[in-house]
């Protein structure tokens, strides 16, 4: 009776396995045929108007907006330098100041020279005026006249060239002191107080204006022609700097000069632009990656470079057809906008471009399309 009942277990259990067994593979073979039916996934992306700024990278190199070496116009020692190198100076501040002693001299000399000879032309007038009245009454002859209006004319003649003497004179002393030509700031100074100085010196120190400071940059010569014949202008051109941190810097320069000369070798032409530079982050001489866009840039058609296919006909997209139908479509592409195309013309705007998923898609049959976030 054991043994019996014994078998019958093992025969209950056999049978619960197999029912059980029959479940699993029913139920993964349903699984596997609703998985067939299903449409594969695919990723798209609903194509709208985008605005897209054309951008192109080209070396560039900071100039200065003006670079001034201040020399000495006189000759004398430097009693005072009354700047601080590396730091903005503005136009008309003292930079130098050179013993003036000399020069007031000559300034006083020249005052003094000024008067004898506005007194010795008063008595020659006075001379010229008692002939006059002599030979107005008939008792003085006309070369008498003559010879007193001749020296009444040189005497005044001694008059201007003492007034010129002295506005000489008040120049040379106003060179003693030097004075900023232009905002900008200062350079290393390569003299210092007592030392003495003049015409032939050279230059003391130089003043950099920077402040907006100017941008150089060479374009090549078919790229500049092409966007000409475009009928675009250089004003609409946005032209950014990256520093060499990789930083952008903050402010935006306008281009002011084409070069009306080409590079020969390289086949290009030098643009440059101003920028405003307050903080004086841009350095004359220092090189920086000049990045040129539109400065309003329009709204167009574009497509993902990860939709584009290639075959041996040349570049097409699948897209999402009605009822989730996958076609082909061969648009003409325009320009290159860092990770998309411009579309010229064969796809709409509306159409929906698969961008990922492109294996598991095939022409003619349905896909589940889901939008690209």
């Amino acid at each position: 009776m054991k043994s019996e009942t014994m078998l019958f277990v093992a025969n209950s259990v056999q049978w619960a396995l197999q029912v059980s067994c029959f479940v699993a593979f029913a139920g993964a073979f349903g699984s596997a045929r609703a998985q067939e039916a299903s449409p594969p996934g695919v990723l798209v992306e609903t194509l709208t108007p985008r605005t897209q700024a054309e951008t192109d990278s080209f070396p560039g190199w900071v100039l200065a907006s003006a670079k001034v070496d201040i020399v000495a116009q006189v000759n004398g020692i430097v009693t005072g330098i009354h700047f601080d190198e590396g730091w903005p100076v503005s136009e008309g501040d003292l930079l130098y100041t050179i013993d003036p002693a000399e020069y007031e001299a000559a300034v006083a000399g020249a005052e003094a020279a000024l008067k004898a000879a506005k007194a010795a032309a008063e008595l020659k007038r006075i001379e010229w005026d008692r002939k006059k009245q002599l030979f107005d009454k008939g008792t003085g002859t006309q070369s008498e006249l003559q010879l007193a209006t001749a020296r009444y004319d040189q005497s005044k003649a001694n008059v201007t060239a003492s007034e010129v003497a002295l506005e000489m004179a008040k120049i040379q002393l106003d060179r003693t002191t030097i004075n900023a030509p232009l905002n900008g700031r200062m350079s290393i100074g390569h003299i210092s107080v007592g030392a003495l100085v003049g015409p032939n010196t050279g230059p003391l120190v130089t003043v950099v204006s920077s402040n907006p400071i100017k941008v150089g940059f060479l374009v090549p010569l078919g790229l500049y022609t092409a966007y000409l014949q475009e009928g675009r202008k250089l004003s609409d051109l946005k032209v950014s700097l990256v520093l060499p941190d990789n930083s952008t810097f903050p402010h935006t320069a306008n281009i002011d000069f084409a070069a009306p000369v080409a590079n020969s070798s390289t086949n290009s032409i030098v643009l440059r632009g101003v920028v405003a530079n307050p903080d004086y982050l841009l350095i004359d001489q220092q090189s920086v990656e000049v990045v040129v866009s539109e400065r309003n840039p329009s709204s167009t058609l574009t497509v993902p470079k990860t939709a584009l296919l290639l075959d041996q006909i040349g570049t097409y997209v699948l897209v999402v057809g009605p009822d989730n139908v996958v076609e082909v479509a061969r648009p003409d592409l325009g320009r290159e906008f860092e990770q998309r195309m411009e579309i010229l013309a064969g796809l709409d705007e509306g159409t929906q471009v698969i961008v990922a998923g492109h294996a598991k898609a095939r022409v003619g049959q349905p896909v589940t399309p889901a939008e690209k976030e």
